[in-house]
């Protein structure tokens, strides 16, 4: 008996001396910028049903990530999804990755979901992303062309471990860059990321010429619900895991049953695709801009009201531009975007906000 009890010790103590020894490895952080536009101001693009869906739905998906820690996920929605909230959000991105902190991302995620459209002019055709505020001028002045984009994406690639560009939008294969008369795209601009082991991975709801699709059935793009599908199990492999080319294989396959005008497209990549347990978190990290998180004066601090201005002020001038993720300068700008009082104050506010990002180290 007495040997069994020392057996017992024994064994406990090896278990946490292992413990001790081998400690577990922290899970690799993930920030994202998801954006859904359904409702345009301008009457010249016609109003989608469920684009603002998929980027709610794929914002909560991120939620489920098993082998990464999400952190800020950034979802503009609708009237929030303007040229200069994305603007804003990209920047802020850039801010994240440059933390040196222990809270710089390791994996940056970019999800869009709205109209998209190609301008015509000049030798080359050039991709834009439709925003809530692009103007209906044939110009697309206020459109977001995915070269910018490309441009914020080769930054990503120099400080995290990984990139995924998700795009349900027609003409969203101009991003690939790889059709006749397409510009530059990431590959072109930077040869090695066609070799990077997986660290970039970019899948796209169409071809360059190609358009995207939603159905009534299924309240959701057609690409957008089929990529849900896939990430929650059903293009995993049999040991669980799920590999890129083995969701944008999925993808591509699923959609062009569903609907054969619409052909997905995707790099090969051959790195593994985020992992997720089955389940649609509702947790309070995402970020959504259209969600009333404000009082009728001000933000809470602590126990006390103050003006969005002071609060404002003092977030820019402890450092606190976009993180944490509720208690940084740019959520606050964001809310005080939504009061009109505030309607004077906002366009010097955004002004000192991007400043602070361009002058951040």
């Amino acid at each position: 008996m007495i040997r069994t009890y020392l057996f017992i010790i024994l064994l406990g103590l090896t278990a946490n001396i292992a413990q001790a020894q081998f400690p577990r490895e922290a899970k690799p952080r993930m920030s994202a910028i998801v954006i859904g536009v359904s409702r345009y101001q301008f009457g010249r693009f016609k109003q989608l049903r469920f684009a603002n869906r998929d980027a709610e739905q794929f914002a909560r998906l991120l939620k489920c990530a098993e082998n990464v820690q999400v952190d800020t996920v950034i979802t503009l929605l609708d009237e929030k999804a303007t040229v200069g909230n994305l603007d804003m959000a990209l920047a802020c991105m850039n801010r994240l990755l440059s933390d040196t902190s222990s809270r710089k991302p390791d994996y940056v995620v970019f999800y869009f979901s709205g109209h998209g459209q190609l301008n015509n002019s000049g030798p080359k055709k050039k991709g834009y992303f439709i925003l809530h505020n692009t103007d209906n001028a044939s110009s697309l002045d206020m459109g977001y062309p995915h070269t910018d984009l490309i441009e914020y994406v080769e930054e990503w690639m120099r400080y995290s471990k990984k990139v995924v560009v998700i795009a349900d939008a027609c003409h969203s294969g101009r991003l690939s860059g790889t059709e006749e008369g397409s510009l530059p795209a990431i590959e072109s601009l930077k040869p090695s990321y066609a070799n990077t082991g997986g660290r970039f991975f970019e899948l796209l709801s169409s071809t360059g010429e190609g358009k995207s699709y939603e159905d009534a059935n299924l309240k959701h793009g057609i690409f957008t619900y089929y990529l849900i599908r896939g990430a929650l199990g059903d293009a995993a492999d049999d040991d669980g895991l799920l590999e890129d080319a083995e969701l944008g294989n999925y993808v591509k396959k699923e959609v062009k049953k569903a609907d054969q005008r619409q052909v997905p497209r995707f790099n090969n990549s051959e790195g593994t695709f985020i992992q997720f347990s089955p389940c649609m978190d509702y947790s309070d990290n995402l970020i959504v801009m259209n969600d009333t998180l404000h009082t009728d004066r001000g933000v809470k601090s602590g126990n006390a009201l103050l003006p969005l201005e002071v609060l404002f002020d003092s977030l820019l001038n402890t450092g606190n531009i976009c993180l944490p993720a509720r208690e940084s300068a740019y959520w606050v700008l964001q809310q005080a975007a939504k009061k009109k009082e505030y309607a004077r104050g906002y366009e010097d506010m955004r002004y000192r906000y991007i400043s602070a990002v361009l002058d951040a180290d």
